[in-house]
């Protein structure tokens, strides 16, 4: 990979290193409205082995983007029950009763829907709080009877809240992050300065990226920009003084799971609070895992070449990375596309190469000759389930 060898404009967010092999171009078709950058390389860190996305945005870029798109939170999912989702909660209690006294103060940074919050309520941890820079989320989590503030992690800690909290929890947002010693700074903010004091955090595994070979954006896309190994995760958390008490094999949840489209392996771990730094190993794995990925995932999906070859106006069903990676690399699509429909209210006000975004209603309304292209990883059966519920007469393509 020397001739990949690249001064990268994101220095490496764990060791600060300058310079990385450059494994992967990524295109998005991405809304204005949206203020990321539509492509990036993905490189790793010649240094100490770390594969994450050098992007030209920063850090204010991706906190405006999160205040505004917070899709995590909304009440926008067609489906009945989440079984991923359920799974992942109750492996996070599971570890957080392991090692948590009921009584401690435990704080939720970037809640989302709340889930794990609700669920830690019911398993009688009783002081409990909530972070969230989404103004829905805060006010659906209060109702619930959950104490909690609207902002992001990167906002000053209030001084009531400082150094308070015997737990920071962090679940699905570390590989959103652009600053990560920003984040880390934030979390020792949080954190009481005693034995006490426990970071607990998960992320997608890269380990997991061969045994299922996710569709490219399910991995790599416009807001999963840190690709964490555990060893990677080690590396970053012992810089601040943190020491992992889980063993290896009990920081993997392998979601093999029927009822779910996608398929893939989450990274668990809890840290302790100590005084002492740890060095950097470096990571040998990550860089050989991501480009073996890419070179067995190859191009997306060629069946849209097929529908092509039809002269017949087409909507997408669907706008996220699946959407925007599929016509960043195929943009001749554009000109038959009549619109997209999404079941994400927050969609409605942006425009995708010039196409608007409407709710799926809009198709009850128009003619029944469109075909309609579901682009979606986790949610095309659900959304095949909404299409028949609705009485919709158009076909159906399930990308």
């Amino acid at each position: 990979m020397a001739e990949n060898l690249v001064e990268i404009k994101r220095i490496c967010p764990i060791c600060k290193n300058k310079y990385g092999n450059k494994l992967k171009e990524l295109h998005m078709m991405l809304p204005n409205e949206y203020g990321l950058p539509d492509a990036y390389d993905v490189v790793c860190c010649t240094k100490c082995g770390f594969v994450f996305a050098d992007t030209s945005a920063c850090q204010e870029d991706y906190n405006k983007y999160y205040e505004k798109n917070n899709i995590y939170s909304d009440n926008f999912c067609v489906k009945k029950a989440n079984v991923k989702s359920s799974l992942l909660q109750k492996r996070r209690v599971e570890i957080l009763e392991k090692f948590i006294e009921k009584d401690m103060n435990i704080i939720d940074i970037g809640f989302g829907s709340g889930e794990l919050l609700q669920l830690l309520k019911k398993r009688g941890f009783m002081h409990l709080f909530g972070l969230d820079p989404s103004e829905y989320a805060v006010e659906m989590i209060s109702n619930k009877g959950i104490k909690c503030i609207k902002g992001n992690i990167f906002d000053n800690c209030a001084r009531e809240l400082k150094n308070s909290f015997n737990v920071v929890v962090t679940t699905a947002v570390i590989e959103h992050i652009y600053q990560l010693d920003g984040l880390m700074t934030k979390v020792l903010e949080y954190l009481k300065e005693d034995a006490h004091a426990y970071f607990f955090v998960d992320a997608p595994a890269v380990e997991g990226f061969l045994k299922y070979l996710n569709p490219i954006p399910n991995n790599f896309n416009h807001e999963h920009i840190n690709y964490f190994t555990l060893q990677g995760l080690d590396n970053l958390l012992g810089l601040y003084g943190f020491e992992r008490v889980l063993e290896d094999k009990e920081c993997y949840l392998d979601l093999d799971l029927k009822e779910e489209a996608i398929k893939d392996v989450e990274l668990m771990a809890l840290y302790k609070r100590t005084s002492v730094e740890r060095e950097i190993r470096k990571d040998i794995n990550a860089k050989k895992i991501v480009i073996r990925y890419f070179e067995k995932i190859g191009r997306m999906s060629n069946k849209i070449f097929e529908l092509l070859k039809e002269e017949q106006e087409i909507v997408v069903w669907g706008t996220g990375s699946y959407a925007m990676q599929l016509l960043a690399e195929n943009p001749e699509i554009i000109s038959r596309i009549s619109y997209f429909v999404d079941n994400n209210k927050q969609k409605y006000n942006v425009k995708i190469g010039g196409k608007s975004v409407f709710n799926p209603d809009i198709l009850l309304k128009n003619d029944q000759k469109s075909l309609i292209l579901i682009c979606s990883m986790n949610n095309a059966n659900d959304i095949k389930e909404q299409i028949n519920n609705m009485k919709i007469k158009n076909k159906y393509f399930i990308l």
